[in-house]
Parts: C-alpha cells; structure tokens; sequence
C-alpha cells in the first residue's frame, strides 16, 4: 500500500508525476469467453465444450485460462478424467449468465417491434404520371 491507501498494483504512472487509478477490470472480459465459461459449466468437458464453440479444444481452454487471470480466480479445478466448478466458478456463471442474458434483452430492445412500413402508396404516386388538375382521372 502506498500512503493514499491505494494498493501498488492498481497504480499506473502515465505522465511525469501524474497518476491514473486502475482497476483488476481494465484489461476487458470479452462477451465470448463468458459464453465459453457457462457451455464449459454445463458441459464439463474441454473438448464437447469447445466443439459447440467451433475451435480447437487447446484455444478454448487458453481463453478460459486468460478469464482466470483477468479475475484472478481459478474458475475450474481440472484433473486428467474431469473437469469441475469451483465456488468462485459457480459465482462467476450465476453473473455470466445475467450479464448474457441482459445483452440479450438489450439486443431485442434495439431491433424495431415491427417491420419497417413499405410506403407503396408513395411509390405508386412517384411512379403513376402527373394527375389531371381538373380532378378527373387520367384516360
């Protein structure tokens, strides 16, 4: 800790003298390896876990390992015959999961609730000819 309480590690000097807080989040959590953390929940297995995800089992499991990191928490305990969910891994999931669905819920908010309305009536007047000033309709 240094004298303003901060803790030494969450400090970065960006400018001479000055200072930027930062926090164990700076570094971003991707969308996707949130979803990899809840099918590698359900599923148990690196390998059927990767294949819904369509890569290679070695990359799935280095981006889980990078989401450990980034959290600085084993997600997963992993032996040689199976795979688990730790205490901390069983929090993360509940919270991937409302963070997956709320992305969710925002990406059907931004979609119209309907279709666009076709305006064929103005079409059809752009593309019929000029009426007849008189009223009466064209012959």
């Amino acid at each position: 800790m240094r004298a303003c309480g901060v803790p030494v590690h969450f400090r970065v000097r960006r400018k001479a003298g000055s200072c930027c807080w930062l926090s164990r989040w700076e570094e971003a959590v991707e969308i996707e390896s949130l979803r990899w953390v809840v099918t590698l929940s359900e599923e148990l297995h690196f390998g059927r876990a990767s294949q819904l995800h369509y890569v290679s089992a070695g990359h799935f499991g280095r981006q889980i390992q990078r989401l450990e990191r980034q959290l600085g928490v084993r997600l997963f305990d992993r032996t040689s015959r199976r795979v688990t969910l730790t205490p901390a891994g069983q929090r993360v999931v509940v919270h991937a999961r409302r963070v997956l669905a709320t992305l969710e819920e925002l990406r059907n908010s931004a979609e119209p609730t309907s279709p666009p309305a076709s305006d064929d009536s103005a079409t059809a007047e752009a593309s019929s000819p000029d009426p007849d000033p008189s009223g009466r309709p064209a012959a």
